[in-house]
């Protein structure tokens, strides 16, 4: 089973083109100023690879999706079956990860390798708030990394800058993803309500 935070069925900021993202929910990294934070503690939305796998094929409009989180490398093994699936179909698969990809390579954990195999664009290192940037494209903080794993994307396809998606929730609340300063965001909103 897979636990999830929440899907975005549509996305344009979460890597190139469009995209399905997967927030995964745990992260065992929980990096300080987290955009996110409500992402690292499991919850009961757990899924199936064959429900996700579902879930994703039946929009057939995009062209990849991605696992963000949360950390996804916690749930390796599984998202490794799904991105199998995918990877068939012919979607692409990026990743957003706090571990480095050398950490990730000399691991020696076989989960984290099988899942690495299938990922198109790997977006590593974990945040940090010393050095954070909203000029980077994808990444909050500049010690986060592009590593193109196969030759389906290259810098060319990164949109040059940053850009923030409004989502509705299916539980009337707004959820905001990109890379954004959180509190100008909850400020803007406020003003609104």
């Amino acid at each position: 089973m897979i636990n999830v935070y929440e899907f975005i069925e549509n996305t344009r900021v979460e890597g190139p083109g469009l995209r399905y993202c997967i927030y995964l929910q745990g992260c065992s990294i929980q990096c300080k100023g987290c955009n996110v934070p409500e992402t690292w503690k499991s919850n009961d939305k757990l899924y199936t690879v064959e429900e996700i796998s579902s879930k994703v094929l039946s929009n057939t409009k995009i062209e990849g999706v991605t696992f963000s989180g949360g950390e996804p490398f916690d749930q390796a093994k599984e998202l490794s079956d799904v991105a199998t699936i995918l990877k068939n179909h012919g979607l692409s698969i990026v990743v957003f990860t706090g571990y480095t990809l050398d950490y990730l390579k000399n691991s020696n954990n076989h989960d984290y390798l099988t899942l690495l195999n299938h990922v198109d664009l790997l977006i590593d290192g974990p945040f940090d708030l010393s050095k954070r940037t909203l000029k980077k494209p994808l990444v909050g903080s500049s010690n986060q990394n592009y590593n193109f794993l196969t030759d389906r994307y290259s810098m060319e396809d990164i949109s040059k800058e940053n850009k923030l998606e409004f989502h509705l929730k299916s539980d009337g609340k707004i959820m905001v993803s990109g890379i954004y300063d959180k509190s100008e965001i909850e400020s803007l909103l406020n003003d609104i309500w």
